[in-house]
Formats: C-alpha cells, sequence, structure tokens
C-alpha cells in the first residue's frame, strides 16, 4: 500500500493556524476588482443569464418558487429553462437580491461568493492531499485556483454564474469525499460531501456530467490506499445516494422528459462549436507572460500556470496513487480537448451536450492548481518557505490577474430586465431565424414548436373570431369566457409543454400542438 499522506495537526500559534482564512478574500480582491472598477462586463452570455435571473425572480415574486416553465421567454411563447438548466446559482443571486442587493448587484456579487467559495474548498483540499503542518503550499494551491484563466474567464469573458459555482463545487467534493475515508469523525465530512455533490448537480449539467468518472476513479484510488476495506466505501456511497435523493427533484424530470425537445440545438453542437473548439498544437496555450482574457475561442492554458503545475509535479517527488491519479486526470482531460477527439464528440447527443471540448478545463484546472503547491512540500518550515509562497503567489497575481479595461460594460445604473429587453435580446441572438449558431435559445425548445416561431395563418372568414372576457390571469395560469357562434378551435400564442391542462366548464378538454 502506498504511504497515506494525511493532516499532521499544526503546531503553530493559533493566530497562523487561520490565517488563511482572512487572507484568501484579500488575495482574491485584484481578480475580482475589474467587477467594482469596470463593472458588470458584457460578456458572451452575462446578459441573457441576468434576464433568466430576473425572470425567476418574476415567478418567485408571484408564488411559483420552483417554476419549470419561463413564459415571458422565446417572445412570449415560453421556455423550459428552468426544467432542464440547473437554476442553482439563479437561486443563489435571488438570495442575495432578497438582502437587498438590486438583480445586478446581486448577479454580479454571487461571482464574487462563487470564487471565494472556490478557493476556500482548493485550500481545504489541498492542505489534506500535502499532509504538512504549515498552511502555504494549500495557500499557493488556493490562490492558483482561484486566478486560473478558466476561472477567470467564465467571470468576465464568458458570464458563466452557473459554470463558475459548479467550480466552487468542484473542490469542496473532492474534499468531502477524501475526509470519508480518512476522518475518525465521519458526519460532518458526509454533510459536506453530499451538499456539495447536490448543489452541483442542481446547478451545472454539464459540469455534472464529467463528475461521475473524475469522483468514481478518485474514490477508487483512495479505496486502494487505505486498504481495500469494504467498510470504507460505505459512507462515501451513502453520501452519493443522499445527493442524489436531495437533486432528485431537478435531475429525475430533466431525464425523463429530455425526449419532448427539440434536436436542433445537437445539430448545432455538432457542426458549429465542436468543430471549432478543440485544441491543436498551435491554439491550446497561452505563450504570453500576462494572460490574455480575450473573446477568443478555444480557451486556453496559460503559461504560468502550466509551467508552475508541471513545476510543482516533479518538485513534490511524489509517487503515490493520489498524486499520480490527479495528473491522469489533467492529462487525459488535455487530451480529449485535442483535435484527434472531435469524432468522439460528435458520436452521440450526450457528448454533444457539451457544446465546447474546453469544458473539461473545469477538471483540469483544480489539479493544476494543487500541483502548483507542490514546489514547497520539500522545503523546510518557516521563513523558506513562506518567502517562496510569497513569491509564488505574486507570481501568479501578476501574471493571471484579469486586465480588462478594454472590456465592454453595463451602464452604472441597474439595467431594465423586462419581458421586452429579453424579447430583443433573443432576437438579436437569432430566435426569428431559427437561432442557428446560437444553441442558448435552442437546446430546450419544444420538439414540435416550429424553429423560427412562426404560426400558421387561420383562412380568413372560416370562423368568426370568438368573443373572450378574461377573468383571472397570470403567467401561469388563465381563466376566461369564450363565446362563438360556431364550435371551433381556440388557439393560444404559448408553446405547449407536457403538464398543461385545460379545462371547459370544469372538465378536462383535448390538447393539440
Amino acid at each position: 500500500m502506498d504511504d497515506v499522506y494525511t493532516p499532521s495537526s499544526l503546531r503553530h500559534s493559533t493566530v497562523l493556524r487561520y490565517l488563511w482564512l482572512p487572507l484568501l478574500p484579500l488575495l482574491a480582491l485584484p481578480a475580482l476588482a475589474p467587477l467594482v472598477t469596470e463593472g458588470l462586463p458584457r460578456s458572451y452570455d452575462g446578459a441573457y443569464h441576468l434576464l433568466r435571473l430576473a425572470v425567476l425572480d418574476r415567478a418567485v415574486a408571484g408564488g411559483a418558487f420552483l417554476p419549470r416553465w419561463a413564459p415571458e421567454m422565446l417572445l412570449g411563447f415560453g421556455y423550459p429553462a428552468f426544467n432542464f438548466y440547473g437554476p442553482g446559482s439563479y437561486y443563489l443571486a435571488e438570495v442575495l437580491h432578497w438582502v437587498g442587493l438590486s438583480l445586478a448587484q446581486a448577479f454580479m456579487f454571487a461571482f464574487v461568493v462563487a470564487v471565494i467559495a472556490a478557493g476556500y474548498g482548493a485550500y481545504l483540499l489541498a492542505f489534506d492531499i500535502f499532509g504538512v503542518s504549515a498552511p502555504w503550499p494549500a495557500l499557493v494551491a488556493a490562490v492558483a485556483y482561484v486566478y486560473a484563466p478558466y476561472v477567470m474567464d467564465n467571470v468576465y469573458i464568458r458570464g458563466g454564474l452557473a459554470e463558475t459555482m459548479a467550480l466552487a463545487t468542484l473542490p469542496w467534493i473532492l474534499f468531502g469525499f477524501r475526509r470519508l475515508f480518512y476522518a475518525d469523525a465521519k458526519q460532518p465530512y458526509f454533510f459536506v460531501a453530499a451538499f456539495a455533490l447536490a448543489l452541483l448537480a442542481i446547478t451545472h449539467n454539464i459540469t455534472l456530467l464529467f463528475t461521475p468518472p473524475l469522483l468514481v476513479g478518485y474514490l477508487l484510488v483512495l479505496w486502494q490506499r487505505t486498504g481495500r476495506k469494504r467498510a470504507d466505501l460505505t459512507w462515501p456511497l451513502l453520501a452519493i445516494a443522499a445527493a442524489m435523493g436531495v437533486s432528485a427533484f431537478f435531475w429525475l424530470p430533466l431525464i425523463v422528459e429530455r425526449s419532448y425537445l427539440s434536436a436542433q440545438a445537437y445539430t448545432i453542437a455538432r457542426e458549429v462549436w465542436l468543430p471549432i473548439s478543440v485544441w491543436t498544437w498551435q491554439n491550446f496555450l497561452d505563450t504570453g507572460f500576462n494572460f490574455a482574457h480575450t473573446f477568443t475561442r478555444p480557451n486556453k492554458l496559460g503559461l504560468v500556470q502550466l509551467v508552475l503545475a508541471a513545476g510543482g509535479f516533479l518538485a513534490a517527488r511524489r509517487r503515490d496513487g493520489e498524486w499520480l491519479y490527479l495528473g491522469a486526470v489533467a492529462l487525459l482531460g488535455g487530451a480529449l480537448i485535442g483535435a484527434w477527439s472531435l469524432p468522439l464528440w460528435q458520436s452521440n447527443d450526450l457528448l454533444a451536450i457539451v457544446q465546447f471540448p474546453w469544458r473539461l478545463l473545469s477538471v483540469i484546472s483544480l489539479p493544476l492548481a494543487i500541483f502548483s503547491g507542490g514546489w514547497l512540500l520539500h522545503l523546510p518550515g518557516g521563513w523558506r518557505q513562506f518567502a517562496l509562497a510569497v513569491a509564488l503567489i505574486a507570481l501568479i497575481m501578476v501574471a493571471q490577474r484579469p486586465r480588462l479595461t478594454w472590456i465592454d460594460v453595463f451602464a452604472p445604473r441597474d439595467p431594465d430586465l423586462s419581458p421586452a429587453v429579453l424579447a430583443q435580446v433573443e432576437i438579436e441572438k437569432g430566435v426569428l431565424e431559427g437561432g442557428e449558431g446560437n444553441s442558448s435559445i435552442q437546446e430546450f425548445r419544444p420538439r414540435w414548436a416550429d424553429a423560427t416561431l412562426a404560426l400558421q395563418a387561420q383562412p380568413a372568414g372560416v370562423v368568426p373570431s370568438p368573443a373572450v372576457q378574461v377573468s383571472r390571469a397570470n403567467a401561469l395560469d388563465l381563466d376566461l369566457t369564450a363565446q362563438v357562434a360556431v364550435t371551433s378551435p381556440l388557439r393560444f400564442t404559448d408553446f405547449y409543454f407536457p403538464g398543461w391542462e385545460v379545462t371547459i366548464d370544469g372538465a378536462p378538454a383535448a390538447l393539440c400542438h
């Protein structure tokens, strides 16, 4: 059996033991400062997610705390956004809105919460893996994760709050499950593991798709290192079951009702996004010392990020299964972003959902950050280790701090998030043309809905228009009286979705769509 690395008790003062708690947010300030100094950036999808947050907020205010249907979306035809897109990040922003922030401020501050949570999770995981008494190697790893180019890219360039929050959950998941093998008291870590995994399940579907192979492989490595005792797997399996149970309200309907959706998003992914989103030897690395965050795709590794990770992996001089497993995750993940893997991504709908192979940076970035702390592991404690930690942290911050004076931002005042603005954004994304090349407005379209939102014209003069009197109406419920001279269909400009019910004089009526 490999030597087991577990944290030894700190022999330092209480101040030193907990110094990382206030240090991490302070060290993250340069990474998050552009949100304040420059403003909320006009990122790829930030405006669309902010508008979705406004839709959720209106639904919650109307009494639908867990809405699955967004009636304002797709020009008012309706869209099952929250039935298929993990709403966890929206609820984080919604809670921040409840405590007094505007929706735009809450959306922006949710990124801050997610990034700092990512740093804390990376610190705890790295400290647990390193098994050393001083906090400095783990602090280097935490800063490397906070400043990882892919984390910052999700904040500023992609506007991906859900994926940023998913990146924050990954270290907490691995930390919680790791402690279930090594801790004497399992219960606190059972909660951490189950809660973090459940949170990921309701936050970002695509990161969740990558997580099972990552987690299963990690659990097998830990099981092997702890002696392959059957009892060692009991707590991790219970945590997985608990996470699945807690999050079943979201993923179960998603799986059952996925067949109701159009295949247009898969077509767009295969023909448009996947071919231009793979790595080659020419585009996988930003070779500048200062990482340049731009709208150019595919997403890249940073030169300093890669050098620190590779050097730290070797400098740690570890050959145990866990260290090698994390190295294999980084190497295999990078290989699967390569152009050679394009036929694999295009081979089935499940992988086509990913859209961009460089999304695997979500699982690559964490091992690379942990390896960055490996430079310190064989230095004697004290001022030498502290000095190198300060140098590495400064290097990471200088090289990977976002420099975004060039980016366009929203006006300082709160933006208009009304349904009219939502419709305008959808039109700009091509909703009237079928959304070719833009899957964000196609991925959850009901399969029976016309791609261009065109209604078939009724023959003129065949059926007289009914006299309609509305007695009660809201976003999800309509009560009206219709008077017609002859029996005729009554047509509503809303997309049908299974679960809609129509009654006439209290009796169920047949639906066509």
